[in-house]
């Protein structure tokens, strides 16, 4: 459960620095929580395989001019031992929010479709009594479930593995087998001008040592039921249905924690001066790819793989996870099989 007691607003300004007006915002926190409550796993301040504890999201001050401005949230919650967890959350957790308050600038006229702005001045008051139960971000049930964890040193993963995209020392460490890169990749490139997409499964492991907390992508889940074209990937009920039933069948305790999916070459048909500019030629995580994510894939654990044709003969894989309760592209590390001997 997830309690906040607050509403919040900021004011819209164009590129110009003009006043476009105030916005109501109606942010929703469970990507937030998510995050926190991985951030505390990770510290060995609560348990993987316990339920959630009650979490209450607050605005964090501004340092200079105090309240009610808001540089950023803090997430609060209870841990086992009577203490209770806080977790810092940035002022650009907002910006979703924001940008769908925005809407209400263009239907005024204020502001046209695709335009650019800013905000400034986000702001919290104390909600009204009657309202602290009711909408989005106010109180919602959990929907995340425990997670499993299996023993690991992270050392020993390290040393057989390339490092590989941006690192952030507070990401949470994935590593991905190569086998299950190169299937990824050749059922892309077997795609075609559709995309494909799968499940990656494998192992949360804790290395109680340090304490960390890292992810072994062991295989990968063709997605067979979905529905395709060459802009859109849609997952069905059945995609998750034989994706359960594989894992089950493997018998190795894996769990699924994440998926991927695969970007044909958008600008095959463009002349060479617009390959050059357009964004489409280079890897990006989509809108509808976020909104998937983030409705099947909640968890501050949860990550993406995607493969994308850049018009060259290699295709290019990023990984992209949760970062202060926003999706982001991240670092990762590839790991060869071990050198087995063979006898005759």
């Amino acid at each position: 459960m997830i309690e906040s007691r607050y509403r919040y607003t900021a004011v819209a300004i164009d590129r110009h620095s003009e006043r476009l007006g105030e916005l109501r915002l109606d942010p929703v926190f469970d990507a937030a929580v998510e995050c926190a409550y991985l951030t505390a796993v990770r510290k060995s301040k609560l348990e993987a395989r316990t339920r959630h504890e009650p979490a209450r999201v607050e605005p964090r001050w501004d340092v200079h001019r105090g309240e009610p401005y808001v540089e950023g949230l803090q997430v609060r919650f209870a841990t086992p031992d009577g203490g209770v967890f806080t977790s810092h959350v940035p002022r650009s957790y907002f910006t979703p929010a924001v940008e769908a308050a925005a809407a209400t600038l263009v239907s005024a006229g204020k502001l046209q479709p695709g335009e650019t702005f800013t905000y400034t001045d986000l702001t919290a008051f104390p909600a009204p009594e009657q309202d602290r139960h009711a909408g989005a971000g106010f109180q919602v049930e959990e929907l995340s479930q425990p997670l499993t964890t299996v023993a690991g040193r992270l050392s020993d993963f390290l040393a057989q593995s390339e490092s590989r995209g941006p690192h952030v020392d507070t990401d949470i460490p994935v590593f991905i087998h190569a086998h299950v890169l190169d299937e990824a990749i050749a059922l892309a490139r077997a795609a075609g001008r559709v995309e494909a997409g799968g499940v990656l499964i494998g192992h949360a492991r804790r290395d109680g040592s340090l304490p960390e907390l890292f992810l072994e992508a062991t295989a990968q889940i063709e997605a067979r039921h979905t529905l395709a074209g060459e802009t859109r990937l849609n997952f069905t009920q059945d995609t998750w249905a034989a994706a359960s039933r594989a894992i089950a069948l493997r018998r190795r305790g894996e769990i699924m924690f994440g998926w991927w999916h695969s970007h044909p070459h958008f600008c095959a048909g463009c002349p060479p001066e617009r390959k050059r500019v357009c964004s489409l030629s280079s890897p990006f995580f989509s809108l509808d790819d976020r909104a998937l994510h983030a409705a099947v894939f909640g968890r501050g654990v949860d990550i993406a793989l995607l493969i994308t044709d850049t018009g060259t003969n290699h295709l290019s894989t990023n990984v992209y996870g949760w970062r202060d309760g926003a999706i982001a592209e991240r670092g990762f590390y590839t790991m060869q099989p071990e050198e087995t001997s063979h006898g005759h």
